[in-house]
């Protein structure tokens, strides 16, 4: 059975657990304790592609952490975790919502500043975060959402020095004609929201599945699952049915 990437999705990092997607600070450090302590290799965004495509050896236990919407407890709260147990992640950040005017999100100076430690991985979620990008295209606004991941992506080109190259959709939502638009406008791929195997990137996917405020022992069997093409394709079906 081949080895499938499993890629993990966060979003605030918080000890209020305001949103069902929250999690604790003490869970974040068990669950980064337990991926260094048990031989994970965690990967950047292109550090992941190039694997999938094939142009770079795949670890033996890859993983990737990602977190959507850049809230700044994802540098106040998670940062420092990840830099004590040397685990890199990638943040995916709307462009027009930062620190310097909304304090709820990472500034740009911090994202310099996480940036330069080669942990984080500064990525995109779009400029505006449009909740209705199903809705535009099917009205023909395919040049309104190119607009959009083009300005993402020279925003985070010009505020932090480097090729923005990977995007993830706001909400999940997304369809044929939102990922040919994305590669026109410069992305390599896109990360989904739907759970399944990562094995290549035949379809310009990258599947991640949620993790909330869960245990140790949660997160070790998703890593298994996950990290198995197989068990990843068939838990997946089970979980669309409703198991």
């Amino acid at each position: 059975m081949s080895i499938s990437i499993p890629v993990l999705m966060y979003h605030s990092v918080n000890d209020e657990l305001r949103d069902s997607r929250d999690v604790s600070v003490k869970t974040f450090e068990s669950h980064n304790k337990y991926i260094a302590e048990h031989g994970y290799t965690s990967l950047t965004a292109m550090a992941l592609y190039k694997a999938l495509k094939g142009e770079t050896p795949m670890p033996a236990k890859p993983v990737v952490i990602t977190f959507d919407d850049g809230f700044r407890d994802n540098y106040t709260n998670a940062f420092p975790i990840l830099k004590r147990y040397h685990v890199k992640a990638v943040y995916f950040v709307v462009s027009s919502r930062s620190g310097d005017d909304e304090p709820d999100f990472i500034s740009w100076e911090e994202m310099r500043e996480m940036e330069k430690t080669g942990i984080i991985d500064i990525e995109s979620h779009t400029h505006r975060h449009r909740k209705d990008n199903l809705e535009i295209i099917g009205r023909g606004g395919e040049e309104e959402i190119f607009e959009d991941l083009t300005l993402a992506r020279k925003m985070i080109g010009e505020k932090l020095g480097k090729e923005c190259r990977f995007l993830a959709w706001p909400q999940g939502h997304y369809n044929a004609k939102m990922l040919k638009i994305a590669e026109e406008a410069g992305y390599y791929s896109t990360f989904i929201t739907e759970n399944g195997p990562n094995i290549s990137l035949q379809d310009g996917k990258i599947r991640r599945f949620k993790v909330k405020e869960r245990s140790v022992f949660w997160l070790r069997v998703r890593l298994f699952l996950y990290g198995n093409s197989f068990l990843a394709s068939v838990y997946a079906k089970m979980k669309k049915i409703g198991f």
